[in-house]
């Protein structure tokens, strides 16, 4: 089955942070070229960090979209995987005209984002061949809000490439965390600040905070851990390679994944929600304890079938393939597919208006930093310059005041009378 694709087309609304769809589409990237297959990928935004982890894939071209939202290409896919709805309006018009017949993937990884929700129910049944959602919560909450798209529904739980599978965690004589976050709560820094001061060596990946480093997690960042906290894909990452994982971020979370909790972590996306958040002495004490022990802390229950991106994709794509292989043309009707490109064309003019204004927010706001810190070393400079000062004034008046001065003084005076 995945010898026969040869070009596929993947879209998703930015392509700049390691954030959780951005990593899907890269890992969806790799996959696909591969195989051997030609990757294009469609975006509204592209830009680094992330961009540099694009530009070493083989067979990947990124296209950014015009304010049209057309791809201006005549590449003919065999496979069409959507993210956010965003489906380029000159191979929608060639899809629902006839021109091309691929398999199309729709893939929703959230409820609580805006661009994860369906635009159209009749559009997105009419193309999909297959609907995924990241969870069983995201497919019961996007059902709840009138999205049920019924015999083609699948969950896609953010499988772990096969290099995590394949790579063995190593062993280590210092205890060491790895923590993974773009939103760290404050009780969990207070309770890694105490971990350090137990002698706890911490390691810290995302976006956020002073001790934080935007880095894609690969293996090797996972195999010299002890254990990981996290929420989302690095769970998957490290328990495919059988790293202990401590489940918590800022929606809270149940700690230490195991046996007892597993089915309802993994229901909520491996997320944290579900559970309550805790104070950071509570936290220390869960961690530390855990690695005083012996326990392994990992489940049984973790399905390679489900959790390994190659066998989760083999079956993905069959499944469209014959859902694609049993029905006829697409059908659509004018006026809703009218809609669904508004629908789009305005969602895409909102979000890089967004960004534009979020752009020079950053700017302004580092303008002013420079600006701040300018007078900052103004007043620092002019402080101690004042303080120079006053030091030299007391040295003088010191000197004004010594025995030897009032000797000279009294020999300049008498010196002058004699003079005169």
């Amino acid at each position: 089955m995945v010898n026969t694709i040869k070009n596929v087309l993947i879209t998703q609304n930015q392509l700049v942070n390691y954030a959780g769809s951005e990593i899907v589409t890269l890992e969806l990237a790799e996959y696909f070229s591969g195989i051997g297959a030609q990757v294009t990928i469609a975006t509204n935004l592209y830009g680094e960090p992330i961009k540099s982890d694009f530009s070493k894939l083989k067979n990947v071209k990124i296209i950014e979209l015009n304010d049209n939202l057309e791809l201006n290409t005549q590449n003919q896919y065999d496979v069409v995987w959507v993210h956010h709805s965003l489906i380029p309006l000159d191979v929608l018009r060639n899809i629902i005209e006839g021109g091309i017949k691929p398999k199309i993937i729709y893939n929703h990884m959230s409820y609580q984002i805006a661009l994860e929700t369906p635009l159209s129910v009749r559009v997105e049944r009419e193309l999909a061949d297959i609907v995924l959602y990241n969870s069983p919560e995201t497919q019961e909450e996007i059902h709840k809000i009138g999205f049920n798209f019924e015999s083609v529904e699948r969950i896609f739980p953010n499988p772990a490439p096969q290099i995590f599978w394949s790579t063995q965690k190593k062993a280590n004589k210092n205890k060491s965390i790895l923590v993974v976050s773009n939103h760290p709560p404050q009780e969990l820094d207070e309770a890694l600040t105490e971990l350090e001061k137990q002698g706890v060596g911490v390691i810290y990946r995302g976006s956020k905070g002073v001790k934080f480093q935007p880095k894609r997690i690969t293996p090797q960042d996972l195999a010299s851990a002890d254990m990981v906290i996290t929420i989302g894909k690095t769970v998957q990452y490290s328990l495919a390679m059988g790293v202990p994982v401590y489940c918590y971020d800022y929606f809270g979370g149940p700690g230490i994944i195991d046996d007892t909790n597993l089915d309802k972590v993994m229901y909520h996306n491996f997320s944290g929600r579900g559970y309550r958040r805790k104070d950071a002495s509570e936290i220390t004490k869960e961690i530390s304890d855990f690695l005083k022990s012996s326990k392994k802390g990992l489940p049984n229950n973790f399905d390679k079938n489900i959790y390994n991106l190659p066998n989760a994709m083999e079956v993905v794509l069959q499944l469209s393939e014959d859902h694609r292989s049993s029905t006829g043309e697409i059908t659509i009707p004018t006026e809703q597919y009218a809609a669904y490109s508004q629908q789009l064309s305005i969602r895409s003019r909102y979000f890089k208006d967004s960004q534009n204004a979020q752009t020079k927010y950053r700017s302004a706001l580092e303008d002013i930093q420079i600006l701040k810190s300018q007078n900052e070393n103004f007043h620092h400079e002019r402080n101690e310059a004042q303080a120079q000062t006053k030091m030299l004034q007391k040295k003088l008046d010191a000197i004004h005041e010594s025995k030897s001065w009032r000797i000279i003084r009294k020999l300049t005076r008498s010196g002058s009378s004699r003079e005169n």
